[in-house]
């Protein structure tokens, strides 16, 4: 049973100046280690900005927002061994999914030269 869907799309351009003018600063703040880890090697605008989308689009599924505790390094955005987008959830972000109910998480990112999107659905 479906139990959310969210879906969010973010300016690449935006993204792009926000790094420049914060750089690992920002990163930190709005990505785990691994993802700031990866996102400082590619140095690829259109990478974070298709990571934030997904981190947004997970909070509009949950229908909770940045309340309640969830932060943005609750939500982590990894790859399978195929490349395959995934979700890992921590804190309160995975507190609230539990009990919710939700057992899988799928996404899917898409990004062109200007937007990155995300949309993110939440199965029981």
């Amino acid at each position: 049973m479906i139990l959310g869907i969210g879906t969010d799309i973010v300016d690449n351009e935006r993204m792009q100046t926000v790094i420049s003018k914060y750089g690992q600063r920002f990163l930190n703040k709005v990505f785990s280690s691994r993802e700031a880890a990866r996102l400082r090697k590619s140095e690829d605008a259109q990478r974070a900005a298709a990571t934030f989308a997904a981190k947004e689009a997970l909070v509009k599924a949950l229908g909770t927002g940045f309340r309640y505790g969830i932060s943005l390094c609750d939500i982590e955005v990894i790859r399978d061994r195929h490349g395959k987008p995934r979700i890992n959830l921590s804190g309160r972000a995975e507190d609230f999914a539990r009990k919710m109910g939700v057992k899988h998480i799928h996404l899917s990112l898409s990004h062109e030269k200007s937007h990155s999107v995300a949309v993110v659905l939440l199965e029981s």
